[in-house]
């Protein structure tokens, strides 16, 4: 078990939860231009901002003396960009509904698949952290961050 592995595993999860060409990055990405923008956050099926970047925030470690063990708690957070579109007529926002509901398959995934396929000795509930609209080089998206804790059991040699 090592960050990257679980970091990859994440990633396969939400490709499994979400399918079809949705972008999955590792680790949050910039783009300089709206060119690069668009290649970096446009799926190639339906040329729409569809992406989800995978990262931590943070990591506490905890030494377990007894056991020669150190838990490592990796907070994992998911970010997803989904291109707004709405029709205008009607009461609901065709976009939204869809991008809500890859955030709630992304969650069941990552709440079902606990331990992240063996790369994890757990992992908390995920929350929604982040629900919203936001600006990206001049693109109005959806925006959500889905976050939830991993830990990971390091063995270590005392003195």
């Amino acid at each position: 078990m090592s960050l990257s592995t679980i970091l990859a595993n994440v990633r396969t999860q939400l490709a499994t939860a979400i399918g079809g060409a949705v972008i999955i990055h590792d680790g949050i990405r910039h783009a300089p231009d709206d060119s690069t923008f668009r290649s970096l956050f446009r799926d190639t099926a339906n040329s729409r901002l569809n992406a989800w970047m995978v990262t931590h925030s943070a990591t506490d470690e905890e030494f377990d003396g007894l056991n020669s063990l150190s838990i490592r708690t990796h907070e994992i957070v998911c970010v997803g960009l989904y291109a707004l579109d709405d029709p205008g007529a009607g009461t609901s926002m065709t976009s939204e509904i869809a991008f809500r509901a890859q955030v709630e398959s992304v969650a069941a995934q990552l709440r079902q698949n606990y331990t992240l396929g063996g790369q994890a000795m757990n992992a908390s509930p995920p929350d929604t952290a982040v629900f919203e609209l936001r600006m990206f080089h001049s693109h109005l998206c959806h925006y959500a961050e889905v976050r939830f804790d991993a830990l990971e059991r390091v063995s270590y040699t005392g003195p």
